[in-house]
C-alpha cells in the first residue's frame, strides 16, 4: 500500500505544475476566472462537482471571508483544494478567490449550518 500511495504522490507533483497552470489560467475543466471591471481585481469561481460554471458569479454574503495580504498563500490553498478528494466538506474548499490590485487576496468559503444533514450523520455515528 505505500508503494501506490508513494507512485500517486509523485505522479501527482509531475502534474502539479500543468494543472496549476490550467486552473489559474481560466482554462480549465475545475475553475472560471472573471476579470472584474473597472479593474477591480481578478476572481475565480469553482464549477460544480459536474464541471459546469455556477448559475451566477456573485460572491454569497453568507460566505466565510478569509483575508490575505499577498497572493501567494492562498493561489496554493486554491490550487490544492482541486487535487484533494472531490467530496471533501465544502467548508474546507474555497467556492471563490478574490486578488485585489492592491496585490490582496480573498478566499471564500461556504459556510455549513450547524443543522445540516451532513452534521447530523455525524452526530448519529458517535
Amino acid at each position: 500500500m505505500n508503494k501506490g500511495i508513494s507512485a500517486f504522490r509523485k505522479r501527482r507533483e509531475k502534474e502539479y505544475p500543468k494543472l496549476k497552470k490550467r486552473i489559474l489560467g481560466g482554462r480549465s475543466k475545475y475553475a472560471a476566472k472573471i476579470e472584474l471591471p473597472e479593474g477591480k481585481g481578478t476572481c475565480f469561481f469553482r464549477h460544480t462537482l459536474w464541471f459546469s460554471k455556477p448559475e451566477k458569479f456573485t460572491i454569497d454574503p453568507a460566505w466565510r471571508i478569509v483575508k490575505y495580504e499577498s497572493k501567494e498563500e492562498p493561489e496554493k490553498i486554491w490550487v490544492d483544494s482541486f487535487l484533494g478528494v472531490p467530496l471533501s466538506p465544502a467548508e474546507k474548499r474555497p467556492e471563490a478567490w478574490k486578488i485585489l490590485p492592491s496585490g490582496k487576496s480573498r478566499l471564500y468559503f461556504r459556510k455549513i449550518p450547524a443543522n445540516s444533514a451532513r452534521t447530523t450523520r455525524t452526530a448519529r455515528k458517535t
